[in-house]
């Protein structure tokens, strides 16, 4: 589910993963998904009719690319 080396700091109200540096993610029952990293203004969302989604693993260095962190975290 998360990319390797990348653990989640905690889990908190109703968020299935909680990071160190502020990033959430919640996932569906269908493999729909939802990342915030409130700090930068980041919010990906997707959909899927599946139950596995390959695309989890992709949302924190999605998430860091975008704001500008590549590599950090991982």
């Amino acid at each position: 589910m998360l990319p390797a080396g990348d653990t989640a700091h905690r889990n908190s109200r109703q968020w299935d993963a909680v990071y160190a540096d502020g990033g959430m993610f919640k996932g569906g029952m269908f493999g729909q998904g939802l990342y915030v990293l409130p700090e930068e203004g980041i919010v990906i969302a997707y959909y899927s009719t599946v139950p596995s989604s390959p695309l989890t693993r992709f949302l924190r260095p999605l998430s860091q690319a975008l704001a500008g962190k590549e590599g950090e975290g991982q």
